[in-house]
């Protein structure tokens, strides 16, 4: 109860009865407690104190043994599924209970290596919008496409919502938005927006998007680690859209226009590094490229 509620920031009250308080072995052969969750034919838990989980070498999670959830999740108690709901998919079940304090429909895969067709295959034609809301980061990014692809081939509504990253540059997890007080309706729809940049398939694409929130006449453009300019010819677009708004107007958009790679990957800047004695500097970016394999950190003169 103090961990959930202090640590964690849910009101106990209203998960009253979801978990129980268990007891794992660590790595170094100690026992520590833990919050404890059925999940399919056994349990999910996690371990409750911080100096349990360095003596268990950061693992700071796990399942009961033999016991498989594939294809299956964890569901909050009582959840029903209704027409047109929308039902966020997340990997971890603290992340589903943030989403499902602050008012949301949602499932947890428990891994972003597994997904709920269970459910899905369940529910089939209620309408229901499946948001794909797994972590933001690498792991997930590379399974997302392949969930969103087998939604779409069952005839059900898919999206993708991405939480994104803290100022720090760290991955922000759908917990520690709700510990910010900031999940709420505003916040998911600006994952949203960013899911659909996520899944833009041309650089094109991602630049109407970009433009829909920002109009400007010149921008970059991030997409598939290389860089692209996009030149928009203003007055045209304006004239074809005659006075409407240009979102849901994509072709026109792109007929007005050029889109131009600038780079063959995508230069982060990261510091300077200044000679105490010459005043000599370089800066240092890191550069990232369709091949991870060639990415690297070098330093540029000034010139």
């Amino acid at each position: 109860d103090a961990y959930l509620q202090r640590s964690r920031g849910f009101d106990i009250s209203k998960i009253a009865g979801w978990y129980t308080q268990g007891r794992r072995p660590m790595a170094n052969g100690s026992w520590a407690d833990t919050v404890r969750f059925p999940l399919c034919n056994g349990y999910w838990e996690r371990i409750i104190d911080a100096r349990a989980v360095a003596a268990n070498e950061g693992d700071k999670a796990g399942i009961r043994k033999g016991m498989t959830y594939k294809g299956d999740g964890w569901e909050p108690t009582g959840q029903t599924y209704e027409k047109n709901d929308r039902v966020y998919i997340v990997e971890g079940i603290f992340h589903a209970i943030a989403l499902w304090l602050a008012g949301y429909k949602v499932i947890a895969s428990i891994s972003a290596n597994n997904f709920p067709w269970r459910i899905l295959e369940e529910n089939k034609g209620k309408l229901i919008t499946w948001i794909i809301a797994l972590d933001d980061d690498p792991a997930a990014h590379a399974v997302i496409p392949k969930y969103l692809a087998g939604i779409r081939k069952r005839g059900e509504i898919g999206w993708v919502a991405l939480a994104g990253q803290r100022a720090d540059g760290k991955k922000r997890d759908w917990d520690d938005v709700y510990r910010d007080g900031q999940l709420d309706d505003a916040f998911l729809q600006e994952a949203c927006y960013r899911g659909r940049l996520f899944c833009a398939t041309s650089p094109m694409k991602k630049a109407y998007l970009l433009y829909i929130k920002r109009p400007r006449p010149f921008f970059l453009v991030e997409f598939d680690n290389c860089l692209y300019s996009a030149r928009v010819n203003l007055t045209e677009l304006q004239k074809d859209l005659d006075g409407d708004d240009v979102d849901g107007h994509q072709p026109e958009f792109a007929k007005h226009t050029t889109i131009s790679q600038v780079a063959n990957c995508v230069p982060r800047f990261e510091y300077i590094e200044r000679d105490a004695i010459t005043g000599e500097q370089r800066y240092f970016f890191q550069f990232d490229f369709p091949n991870s394999r060639l990415n690297c950190k070098e330093p540029l003169p000034p010139s």
